[in-house]
């Protein structure tokens, strides 16, 4: 469908919006100031207000220029309120938060993607993060004993996500009926029951993983992916998708049991499997279960050896929110495109992604097993095993074999998208994906990693805390942490593959 021109009656209700969130601001400052309540408690009262004045503003707008407006303009207002501690009644929380910055932000998004051609899946978005997740926040902090948890540094209860996930539940149900009502799309129960359960799901599980606000991306991201999977997609891709979401919550379930992921790991790896494996089946799903087991399993041998550098290397062999998003965030990223902007193509990028961490994970693995010392990848000298830059030969080897993995595990189950492929000998550039990426994680392992020195025990370490001390940094970007060096190496395997079929 095409946007609709904008009429001097959408800048008008466009305009009057902008006066009454302003005004809103504006009366929640002075009830905060008056009342002596928290800035949490005003924060979520403007938080649900302002999400029930979007969810109603498609039956009023015609073209979604203003609404986009509207949201850059709040985005950088609220920004910058935030840094010069303007507007305590939706600013002054009890923590680091750009919650209010990203609200705005991804109604914007949102709204430039799906004004046009899913109005439900913006409309159920927002709603949900308005309510459900203020909803989580609020029971939490009415319950007087909650069960805490803190996956990626900000504190959370279980009361509060049951909360969440039943709210969205009931919101998404809701949500329909009043689009069959407004004839935005057809009702039926079947597929709001299974819109609500997915969605509350993924809602909930993005709600856990973010920090600092950020769920207020990744909510209405998730939630109107999976709207728009249901009510735009064939039987067969959303009964795959719903039974996907079942698959992934085993899968992590199974996972954590084992302890291949602690919780925040397997949260991330729930949703990241159901996006892949409800998108793309088998074909895509197969080659980062290649990934994922292999590498998990690797870890495990020579659990003895490997020991001594528990302390050494910055993340355990049971992987948490970090890991599993620095190493298949992307491979998420290019189902969610591939499933937008269907590409043969797409899927070699895939591969060459998941070749690279998983060529960069073998390597690593492969190369502690063994006593043979390491050697500087840059000057090739001799380091203490362990260093981050520091490659053997054995581990060089085994990197290659993991790359071959993933190559063979792409063909034996989408073989014929090899041979449509512009992309001649898809073995060689997918191996070779798999080392270029290998080797980018060592060169910046070597240089731009953070490298810390443990004052009481001498020991270089990736750690920041090292024998219950702060470490001190000597070497590198304190912010480039390991995670970030993965999801370089990822992104080179990706590069690797894209342009060699362009």
């Amino acid at each position: 469908m095409i946007n609709e021109p904008t009429s001097n009656q959408d800048w008008f209700y466009g305009l009057s919006s902008f006066l009454i969130l302003g005004f809103s601001l504006v009366i929640v400052e002075l009830i905060r100031r008056h009342f002596h309540w928290s800035g949490e408690v005003t924060r979520k009262i403007t938080h649900i207000g302002t999400g029930l004045l979007v969810f109603i503003s498609p039956l009023f707008l015609i073209s979604k220029t203003p609404a986009v407006a509207l949201g850059i303009f709040f985005t950088i207002f609220n920004y910058f309120a935030i840094r010069f501690h303007w507007l305590k009644g939706i600013h002054g929380t009890n923590r680091t938060t750009y919650g209010t910055a990203w609200y705005p932000l991804a109604f914007s998004l949102l709204a430039f993607l799906c004004w046009d051609n899913n109005k439900p899946a913006l409309m159920t978005a927002m709603l949900v993060l308005a309510i459900g997740d203020a909803s989580a926040a609020l029971i939490g902090g009415w319950v007087k004993k909650p069960h805490l948890y803190n996956l990626t540094g900000d504190t959370k209860s279980l009361e509060g996500s049951a909360g969440m996930f039943l709210v969205s539940f009931c919101i998404i149900l809701i949500a329909f009926y009043f689009f069959d009502r407004w004839s935005f799309l057809q009702w039926s129960w079947p597929l709001a029951l299974v819109t609500a359960l997915t969605g509350s799901m993924m809602a909930t599980a993005s709600e856990a993983v973010s920090v600092r606000g950020s769920d207020n991306m990744t909510i209405p991201l998730s939630v109107a992916l999976v709207v728009h999977v249901m009510t735009h997609s064939p039987d067969a891709l959303i009964l795959q998708f719903f039974l996907a979401s079942f698959l992934s919550l085993g899968v992590s379930l199974i996972s954590y049991y084992v302890r291949f992921l602690n919780v925040g790991g397997a949260a991330a790896a729930f949703i990241l499997g159901t996006i892949i494996f409800g998108l793309g089946g088998w074909p895509w799903a197969a080659p980062i279960l290649v990934f994922f087991v292999s590498s998990s399993i690797l870890s495990r041998l020579g659990k003895r050896r490997k020991k001594k550098f528990d302390l050494v290397f910055e993340k355990s062999s049971t992987r948490d929110v970090g890991q599993v998003m620095a190493n298949g965030g992307l491979a998420g990223c290019i189902m969610v495109l591939a499933y937008y902007y269907p590409d043969y193509d797409l899927y070699l990028v895939f591969l060459g992604i998941l070749a690279a961490v998983t060529s960069d994970t073998w390597a690593t693995e492969i190369g502690v097993w063994f006593t043979a010392a390491p050697r500087n990848i840059l000057n090739l000298r001799k380091v203490e095993a362990g260093t981050s830059g520091g490659v053997t030969l054995a581990g060089t080897f085994g990197g290659v074999l993991g790359a071959l993995c993933i190559a063979v595990s792409g063909y034996v189950v989408k073989g014929d998208l090899f041979l449509k492929s512009s992309l001649e000998f898809s073995f060689f550039w997918i191996i070779l994906a798999g080392f270029i990426g290998s080797t980018v994680d060592s060169i910046l392992g070597a240089t731009f990693q953070a490298q810390y020195l443990c004052e009481q025990c001498k020991k270089v370490t990736e750690r920041k805390v090292h024998c219950d001390r702060r470490s001190t940094l000597i070497r590198g970007w304190e912010f480039f942490h390991n995670d970030r060096v993965n999801l370089m190496c990822g992104l080179s395997g990706g590069l690797v593959l894209y342009f060699m079929t362009h």
